[in-house]
């Protein structure tokens, strides 16, 4: 009876959900792409949390070039910007992918995002040639800093403008079809992806 007991406590033991962490890394990210084939940089089960750390677009060089001091950019950053030289057309760097074991082609998933924090003090604005909303009227290049009060959640953009932060994720999707095989991140499509959902 004893024997019987351990088992039956073991495997509650095994099913009860679990709690990741999956942080950027060389190994642990894709840049500027969705595939299908990539490896997944964790295995988990239906009802496990993950929390799931994120790196900059911008290089220490842009970063630099803001004005965010040296000891402020994440060494992380720096690794992940100097190794990973696999790029697709898109500029996000994707932590992942988690693969969900007994998840198969054409199932729904459902992702509950329980909070998202910013994890760096500084984000960066930038006006790039060609692109955005007016680009024939900034046709040059800029990037600024914008330091950031994570206390206070809110957003210095100049002397006496502050912004309220209300963090939401941009990126985020499922595998594609494999046919597709190597999309980019920039537009969105039946993965999901680039919705910068607020």
């Amino acid at each position: 009876m004893r024997f019987a007991l351990f088992l039956w406590a073991a495997a509650l033991l095994a099913a009860q959900p679990r709690t990741y962490s999956l942080q950027p890394t060389p190994k642990t990210v894709t840049w500027g792409y969705f595939d299908a084939s990539t490896p997944p940089a964790l295995k988990v089960r239906s009802g496990d949390t993950v929390v799931i750390g994120t790196a900059m677009i911008g290089g220490p060089e842009m970063m630099a070039e803001a004005g965010i001091p040296e000891s402020a950019i994440r060494e992380a950053d720096r690794v992940i910007h100097r190794q990973v030289k696999e790029k697709g057309a898109g500029p996000h760097i994707l932590t992942g992918p988690v693969y969900v074991e007994g998840a198969e082609p054409g199932d729904t998933l459902e992702v509950r995002i329980g909070e998202i924090k910013p994890a760096f003090r500084y984000a960066l604005t930038l006006i790039c040639p060609g692109c955005g909303l007016l680009p024939d009227e900034f046709p040059y290049w800029r990037v600024k800093s914008v330091p950031l009060d994570l206390e206070k959640l809110t957003a210095r953009f100049t002397d006496g403008v502050s912004i309220p932060l209300r963090p939401f994720f941009g990126c985020m999707g499922v595998a594609p079809p494999a046919v597709s095989g190597r999309i980019s991140t920039s537009p969105p499509w039946i993965h999901a992806g680039n919705m910068d959902n607020k």
